[in-house]
């Protein structure tokens, strides 16, 4: 029995993830290999520097929609700590100062409006 819309969901979705695997691969694999070749030197760079990078490639490829996600995780954590967490304890005190100097003001600037509706 076929499904026509779930089938195509999933025909869509294993198509943006092979485009993702292909994509995110290739760029690994040239980066890696390229640093394989300017480490170990152009013979063994060169001669042997496509098998770890094909590993590297290959592994990083499978979790792309991780590495994808990871900036938009580091922010939520950012965030995560800005509101509930002093700077003392905060694993990143210096980023988390910066990013509560840049969300102060909007944070003041929204504050009348917040007054406002939330605390009345």
């Amino acid at each position: 029995m076929r499904y026509p819309i779930t089938d195509d969901l999933t025909d869509k979705a294993f198509a943006i993830y092979g485009w993702g695997f292909v994509i995110t691969g290739s760029i690994v694999f040239v980066g890696s290999y390229i640093y394989c070749i300017t480490t170990y030197g152009f013979l063994f760079g060169v001669g042997l520097g496509w098998l770890p990078s094909l590993i590297v490639a290959f592994l990083a490829a499978l979790l792309w929609p991780l590495i994808f996600l990871l900036p938009e995780l580091f922010i939520f954590l950012l965030l995560i700590g800005y509101f509930f967490f002093d700077d003392a304890t905060y694993l990143f005190g210096p980023l988390a100062y910066g990013v509560r100097l840049l969300l102060d003001p909007i944070f003041l600037w929204l504050d009348p409006f917040l007054n406002e509706h939330f605390y009345n």
